[in-house]
């Protein structure tokens, strides 16, 4: 890391997402992204996939719910089965109202698992429990890598990031429950809020730079497209747009397929074999990283998942393998799980490409992909061959999405 001055601060970067967070950090005078960490060391996280290696599962359970705990649980401590709070980022902003772009089966969901929030704890108590478990490792963390005795001193500015189309009194919240967590809390520090797509704007201008000379063209527009596990946001200067359809949904959409081959012997296992974080889950979020129709594959993907009451006949064969006890996926399967959430990115992409052709505004010839499920194959895919047929550049930070 860079030398520390007397005029050196710490930079810090807090993505509090709606299925995933993260947490970056940088001295002010870093001249290069190599110099910037972005943190991997998340608690519970060996035991998991190391898919989200560089953020943790946005859920919480608490101690006076689950009998097995000494504290309250956070991120990748959260294990299958117990009583938990997820999703609880989106009930920040009761001002939101449900867009065209919405799920049509989010606001029925049951169970603990999806915004649904604790007897006698608001939204902002969640996300201070949460909060809290990263400052803490935040301090480790900066602790390891720069020493104790070289923070006492240096000022820290935290950066939080928030929708840019959440109400102002959804960011203060926000920015209240990370001080409540114990960030900012001495006089040197600050902490300042930033639109997630201007964070990601940034990113990607920064960090494109040296690859493309014309980035961006004067009296151009540039579109920040943030897909993330449970919202999308499409993004211009005064034009946002969200929808909750991001790459969760295209969990949901596993469940549905599974629940009609296989009936109650797929719904009625509990959360430790299906649940968030379970075997069975970790091993389709690698799948789920990697799936693309440019690299098809005739051989049946396969996920081990043991149903003690599935009852094998000729035609529940061609979705089991009784032998390895796996569900069969096919390439098809896969795109059949995809294509209902990128057909409706794509519309969010082009309905805002629509409204700025049709008021005479500087036309859209960069749209920039980011976010957690803004990495996948197939998304690019789908998303390249919008954009080509209409002459607008795709890109994506080369740090990543």
């Amino acid at each position: 890391m860079v030398s520390i001055t007397e005029r050196t601060k710490l930079i810090v970067g807090i993505d509090y997402g709606t299925t995933y967070s993260g947490l970056s950090f940088a001295l002010s005078n870093a001249a290069d992204f190599k110099d910037i960490f972005p943190w991997t060391k998340y608690p519970g996280s060996s035991s998991h996939s190391a898919e989200h290696c560089v953020k943790a599962p946005t859920r919480v359970a608490f101690m006076d719910e689950n009998p097995e705990l000494d504290e309250n649980a956070w991120g990748y401590q959260v294990e299958p089965g117990m009583k938990t709070y997820a999703w609880t980022k989106l009930l920040l902003d009761k001002s939101a109202l449900m867009s065209e772009y919405d799920d049509p089966d989010l606001y029925l969901s049951n169970g603990t698992e999806i915004m649904q929030l604790p007897k006698g704890r608001s939204a902002k108590d969640v996300a201070t429990e949460y909060l809290r478990g990263m400052k803490d490792m935040f301090d480790d963390a900066v602790k390891e890598h720069l020493g104790a005795h070289k923070i006492e001193n240096l000022p820290i500015e935290f950066w939080l990031t928030v929708p840019a189309s959440w109400s102002e009194k959804a960011k203060l919240l926000t920015k209240s429950a990370a001080i409540d967590a114990g960030f900012a809390t001495r006089s040197i520090d600050k902490i300042m809020l930033i639109s997630e797509p201007e964070a990601a704007a940034q990113l990607a201008l920064k960090s494109s730079l040296h690859r493309l000379e014309d980035f961006v063209k004067p009296e151009t527009g540039v579109m920040v497209c943030d897909c993330g596990g449970g919202t999308v946001h499409i993004n211009l200067i005064n034009h946002p747009t969200a929808g909750k359809c991001g790459g969760t949904f295209v969990d949901r959409n596993l469940f549905r397929l599974l629940a009609h081959r296989f009936g109650d012997a797929f719904t009625s296992l509990g959360p430790e074999q299906i649940g968030p974080g379970s075997a069975f889950m970790d091993q389709f979020e690698l799948k789920k990283k990697d799936f693309s129709m440019k690299t098809p594959s005739r051989r049946a993907h396969r996920l081990v998942l043991h149903m003690p009451d599935l009852k094998i006949t000729p035609a529940i064969e061609k979705y089991y393998e009784r032998r390895s006890s796996s569900v069969l996926l096919t390439q098809e399967d896969y795109k059949k799980l995809f294509d209902p959430v990128i057909d409706m990115i794509i519309r969010l992409v082009e309905e805002q490409v629509n409204q700025i052709k049709a008021k005479n505004e500087q036309p859209i010839e960069t749209v920039v992909l980011v976010g957690g499920f803004g990495s996948s194959p197939y998304l690019k895919e789908r998303l390249t061959e919008w954009c080509q047929l209409r002459i607008i550049r795709l890109t994506t930070p080369i740090s990543g999405a």
